[in-house]
């Protein structure tokens, strides 16, 4: 006779979802300025572009390579932007 076992999942813990929560709420800084309203996840990919532009702009004078990266970095958060939901 066969034995079976099963195993439960854990359920999600309550770090993970009020981390969820939390990403799903509404950025009131951000959506005071653009005038609609803009999620934390949102607002934490704009910051993530604002940071890669602030570095593509000071690393030319690091070097060509330097600049290469950042604008590879660049480009990649433009399109996490836009595939997050950004116009």
């Amino acid at each position: 006779m066969k034995t079976t076992t099963s195993i439960a999942l854990p359920k999600q813990s309550g770090a993970k979802s009020a981390l969820k929560s939390w990403l799903r709420s509404e950025n009131l800084i951000l959506s005071y300025f653009a005038e609609q309203s803009v999620s934390n996840a949102n607002a934490l990919r704009i910051t993530h572009a604002v940071i890669a532009f602030v570095f593509l702009i000071f690393t030319p004078s690091a070097g060509a390579i330097a600049a290469l990266i950042c604008l590879v970095w660049f480009i990649a958060t433009i399109l996490i932007c836009k595939k997050g939901g950004l116009k």
